[in-house]
């Protein structure tokens, strides 16, 4: 099963990873998507990038 299916079965509304092709399959599903931490290359649209946890928190305050 891909993550895609997970995350709509579960309702995520926000989800956090450090990997563009992860976030890129949840895309359809999931409205509030975040990269995380240090990225190199252009940040796909559609994306919020964050750069640590504190940054993560101030967010979701």
């Amino acid at each position: 099963m891909n993550v895609a299916v997970h995350g709509r079965e579960l309702g995520i509304t926000h989800f956090i990873d450090d990997r563009i092709d992860v976030l890129q399959a949840m895309r359809s599903v999931v409205p509030n998507l975040y990269l995380f931490g240090p990225q190199f290359g252009p940040q796909p649209p559609g994306m919020r990038h964050v750069h640590g946890w504190a940054e993560v928190a101030r967010e979701f305050a």
